[in-house]
């Protein structure tokens, strides 16, 4: 007659299946925290070429004033005669 194993069978089932679901608890755990620092940086990334793009558009937008007031500066010191000549 054969011993009788199959109650340590179900017990070692029942170890290997809460170790399977403590790992699998541990890993989920583990790329949750993963995809939030990767979204962390991603949105810090983000930000920064966003406010690369700020500074881009706010540093056209200066040359543009600047070259706007060149040619105000210019019609000003114009002599009457020349600026005549410009709006014709």
């Amino acid at each position: 007659m054969q011993p009788d194993f199959s109650a340590a069978i179900s017990l070692t089932v029942q170890q290997i299946e809460l170790m399977r679901r403590e790992i699998q608890a541990s890993v989920l755990d583990t790329m949750m925290t993963v995809n939030q620092r990767f979204l962390d940086r991603q949105l810090k990334q983000d930000d920064f070429a966003l406010a690369h793009e700020i500074a881009r558009v706010l540093k056209d937008g200066l040359s543009l004033a600047e070259n706007v007031v060149f040619q105000l500066r210019q019609n000003a010191d114009a002599p009457a005669p020349a600026r005549a000549a410009k709006e014709e």
